[in-house]
């Protein structure tokens, strides 16, 4: 019973740290689609203005 404990708990760790992977790669992906749309707001904003003048 003492060897399937560790593995157990090995698999566990494993699976947390899959989860927090995962978790962590989506919070980079959408912080990464806000800046892409941030950088693209102020490109747009930079062309009117330079267009309207």
């Amino acid at each position: 019973m003492l060897s399937i404990l560790p593995a157990f708990i090995l698999s566990q760790d494993q699976t947390l740290h899959e989860i927090y992977s995962c978790i962590t790669y989506s919070f980079l992906q959408i912080q990464l689609e806000k800046l892409t749309l941030g950088l693209g707001i102020i490109r747009l904003e930079l062309m009117t203005s330079i267009t309207s003048r």
